[in-house]
């Protein structure tokens, strides 16, 4: 039942790409009448936009234009470092006139390659024809000043303007509340600059924190240490375009106030998009509170177009039911809204402190190529919908409990070409849900109030997906060692294709709910590679001929 009413007509809006199949009954309160007959209508994506080009010329921006496509409302811009792949969100517009977009978030130098997408509410249309553009820009020099002091550097906060470089000299730095950067916005090709002298020697420390805020822009962090306690230690609030890199953060956490909650690093407020975090380390976390915590303004707007990557992650425990999360990527209030993140090239290492190390609640994001290593927690994709999950490394030590892979929940997911080896539980979970709305995603965002509920999953592939020596190789249906019977709203239209799972104490393939999904062409090489047992079309018990190689990862011979 998608409605109810008194009314003699409705307009479903509620459906995605494909077609939908209608019965209509009357009502008194005697009961229901019979179905009528079936009617159906087919929604489609828009065709791919042609004439599609970019241009340079301007030096700080890569101006983009195409032809608009009839019927479409709206564009989706992709982009790629890499030529013919690989592409990620990097920025809309809405309108079947909007046909132009200016990247302004860009290196000089780098060559970038562009495609772009018609959608509706059909869903998106195919790629079109490629684009590339090379921009190039110089930095200015600007002013550098350089402090030593904690007064010294509130009074050069207060007055940065664009093209300033703060440059702190070695030492502690530290006051009852934050080094405030309010309001200040630089370009980019004159940032302004917070940064410490030599890395890691400019420590903020006590009770204090930095905090960028109210419109800020264009602003790099680097090279500073955080020890500090009883506060978050970086704070990006309603400000976008900051780059945060070379720091560290290890916090001096307060054992007398052990559930308050606080996060290394936070982004939040609307408008904090286009935040690169690089290369920095989150380590020795042994209280309630995130590693990083991006939360747009929790309710109508998510931070987008976010590249967290080359991270390290370390040691977060021991385990608490909840809010220890590595990375927290949106909140149940936002997780209806896109948030473009690229989470990429990390390394989490004894990530132990939540179930979840890394915990996406925000739609239409991208995990790849990170490395997760012996860490008693999942990569969970809690709430929101359409992520991309690839090339990652979940790597245990098979003694070590809990150490799992990626859990799913939600619609319109891919899970593919990622790598399992010595886990303790499963390594890929299509869970159940409970509560469901139905399969088309624009109908849970009419039940806020569920939106911290587990969303049954809905038109999801797993494939290409390599486990070895796991406990479990892939689950559908809550999972069998739990006792919690809430979950009982089955995985729905889920396609599991060419995995394959090699050696695993329990099933390689195992589905506790009698559910409609595809398994076409998997190698299950263990004792039991199926449950209830598939053919050999769905899966193929036949030896892979693995071999263990010189980077201790197992490959196919030759």
């Amino acid at each position: 039942t998608v409605a109810g009413g008194s009314g003699t007509g409705y307009t479903d809006n509620g459906v995605e790409n494909g077609t939908w199949y209608y019965r209509v009954q009357a009502v008194n309160p005697a009961g229901n009448g019979s179905n009528s007959a079936e009617a159906s209508a087919t929604l489609a994506a828009p065709d791919a936009p042609t004439g599609f080009t970019a241009n340079a010329s301007a030096g700080t921006q890569v101006a983009l234009q195409w032809n608009a496509v009839s019927g479409a409302t709206g564009y989706k811009v992709l982009r790629s470092t890499k030529d013919g792949s690989e592409y990620t969100t990097v920025g809309t517009t809405t309108g079947s006139g909007a046909t132009s977009f200016a990247d302004k978030h860009i290196a000089s130098g780098t060559t970038y390659y562009y495609v772009v997408r018609a959608t509706n509410d059909g869903g998106s249309s195919a790629n079109s024809q490629q684009a590339s553009a090379t921009p190039v820009y110089t930095i200015s020099s600007g002013t550098i000043v350089n402090v030593s002091t904690a007064e010294e550097l509130d009074a050069e906060l207060a007055v940065a303007q664009a093209g300033t470089t703060i440059v702190l000299a070695d030492g502690t730095y530290t006051k009852n509340g934050p080094f405030e950067l309010k309001g200040k916005v630089g370009t980019l090709t004159s940032p302004i600059t917070i940064k410490a002298a030599h890395t890691g020697r400019a420590i903020i420390t006590g009770a204090a924190y930095l905090k960028v805020s109210t419109a800020s822009a264009y602003v790099n962090v680097q090279g500073l240490r955080f020890t500090n306690t009883d506060n978050v230690s970086l704070l990006l609030d309603s400000s976008h375009s900051i780059r945060v890199t070379e720091c560290s953060f290890e916090q001096i956490e307060n054992r007398n106030n052990a559930t308050a909650n606080i996060p290394y690093m936070q982004i939040r407020g609307a408008n904090s998009d286009y935040i690169q975090i690089d290369h920095n380390v989150f380590a020795n976390k042994t209280q309630q509170g995130q590693g990083m915590s991006i939360d747009g303004n929790g309710g109508s707007a998510m931070s987008q177009y976010l590249t967290i990557e080359y991270n390290l992650f370390r040691n977060f425990g021991p385990r608490i039911a909840n809010g220890m999360e590595s990375i927290r990527l949106g909140l149940s209030g936002v997780s209806m809204l896109s948030g473009y993140a690229v989470v990429q090239y990390n390394e989490f290492d004894n990530a132990d402190g939540d179930p979840e190390s890394i915990s996406v609640k925000s739609s239409d994001n991208t995990i790849r190529y990170n490395t997760f290593r012996n860490s008693q927690s999942q990569l969970t994709l809690r709430h929101g919908n359409g992520a991309e999950v690839y090339g990652n490394y979940f790597l245990g030590d098979g003694v070590k409990e809990g150490v799992g892979g990626i859990r799913v929940y939600g619609v319109n997911h891919k899970i593919y070409n990622n790598y399992f080896e010595g886990l303790t539980t499963e390594a890929i979970l299509v869970d159940s849900g409970d509560v469901d709305h139905g399969p088309a995603i624009v109908n849970y965002k009419n039940y806020s109030s569920d939106f911290s509920q587990h969303w049954p999953v809905y038109r999801t592939q797993v494939v290409n997906n390599t486990v070895v020596n796991s406990t479990y190789g892939i689950i559908v249906g809550h999972p069998p060692y739990t006792t919690n019977t809430k979950y009982f709203f089955k995985p729905i239209d889920t396609v599991i294709a060419n995995n394959l799972v090699q050696n695993t104490t329990y099933e390689a393939y195992l589905e506790t709910v009698d559910s409609n999904t595809v398994y076409e062409d998997n190698i299950g090489f263990t004792t039991t590679p199926g449950s209830p047992v598939r053919t050999s079309a769905e899966i193929r018990s036949v030896d892979p001929r693995l071999a263990l190689q010189a980077d201790g990862l197992y490959r196919l011979q030759a």
